[in-house]
């Protein structure tokens, strides 16, 4: 465990769930050997523990930053675990700097939680597959309808209500 001491990050698929259905998606039955979709969530201890496992190895380096990352599947559908990870994060970390990025769809970002990408320092991965009708035709909710519209208007509340996150954090 002694590589555990460089570490400088940790990505934590808190869900195998996705509120979309997009056609080259890992999780799809278009690959036969990749996975399949499960309703299979982290559970908080099990990101304690991990996160408290990578702690107990780097907690007396000099260099005191960190990031904690979330993926899935779509995080959202997880956010109050989401959220009380990184809360727990922070106090585990305390005095470090410590940041977060998560990869998200972008279709269930309410303003609750953008306040707390925001408070937090998100970064904010999205994934966007070019214009509309490339974007449409891979990327779609469960029953076929496309998504590019609603992501779209997402990035655009995000960028009208919170311009310097929008610039600085969304990607």
């Amino acid at each position: 465990l002694s590589h555990l001491r460089k570490l400088n990050q940790i990505i934590l698929e808190v869900t195998q769930s996705c509120n979309l259905q997009c056609r080259y998606c890992t999780f799809s039955d278009h690959y036969q050997t990749f996975r399949m979709p499960s309703q299979q969530v982290m559970s908080f201890e099990t990101a304690q523990k991990a996160l408290e496992l990578v702690f107990a190895h780097i907690g007396q380096r000099e260099n005191r930053e960190f990031v904690v990352g979330f993926y899935g599947g779509e995080p959202m559908l997880q956010f109050p675990l989401v959220r009380r990870i990184t809360e727990f994060a922070h106090e585990l970390f305390a005095g470090w700097t410590l940041r977060h990025t998560i990869t998200t769809n972008a279709t269930l970002l309410t303003d609750e939680i953008l306040d707390f990408l925001e408070k937090y320092d998100f970064g904010v991965l999205v994934s966007l597959d070019g214009p509309p009708q490339n974007h449409d035709a891979k990327r779609v909710f469960h029953d076929g309808r496309g998504t590019y519209a609603e992501v779209r208007e997402k990035l655009e509340h995000i960028r009208r209500t919170r311009p310097e996150f929008f610039e600085k954090k969304v990607r």
